[in-house]
């Protein structure tokens, strides 16, 4: 199963982001496990919100359309 952590702040909460990976992941039929962490950008080395897939970071810093996602 592949594994989705959303990673963001209280300034940067990253409801888009994760509003719209629910809605690619639905629209892919892809069935994933979604955690949410507030963290520091410091953490996780990239700036948030970010979006990692089983472990590597693949948005950081911007909430991409679903499309794009």
């Amino acid at each position: 199963m592949t594994s989705i952590q959303l990673f963001y702040s209280r300034d940067c909460p990253g409801d888009i982001l994760r509003a719209n990976t629910l809605q690619a992941l639905d629209h892919l039929g892809i069935n994933a496990e979604m955690r949410t962490a507030e963290t520091v950008p410091e953490q996780i080395g990239a700036p948030l919100p970010a979006l990692a897939i089983d472990g590597k970071i693949v948005v950081s810093g911007v909430e991409p359309s679903v499309r794009e996602l």
